[in-house]
């Protein structure tokens, strides 16, 4: 189960990587206008949703690990 989890916060952590990266790759495109300034603003709720997924999971994790407490949240094989 701890390796599950640890899995899940790695995979997480790079999806919050790549949301960063959109985010600063658009705010280079912010001059291009409405399709710039949308484009920005997706990349950011996408970097928000994936700070809160990292945040939840690296919880769970870390609850796991140092505390012994193990999740409400079933372990799936799919994810």
């Amino acid at each position: 189960m701890e390796r599950y989890w640890k899995e899940r916060s790695l995979r997480a952590k790079a999806d919050l990587d790549t949301a960063r990266s959109r985010v600063q790759s658009s705010k280079d495109d912010l001059s291009s206008g409405v399709d710039g300034s949308y484009a920005y603003a997706r990349a950011m709720m996408d970097e928000t949703h994936a700070l809160v997924e990292y945040s939840r999971v690296l919880r769970i994790y870390t609850d796991l690990v140092v505390h012994g407490n193990l999740p409400d949240e079933p372990q799936t094989g799919d994810e």
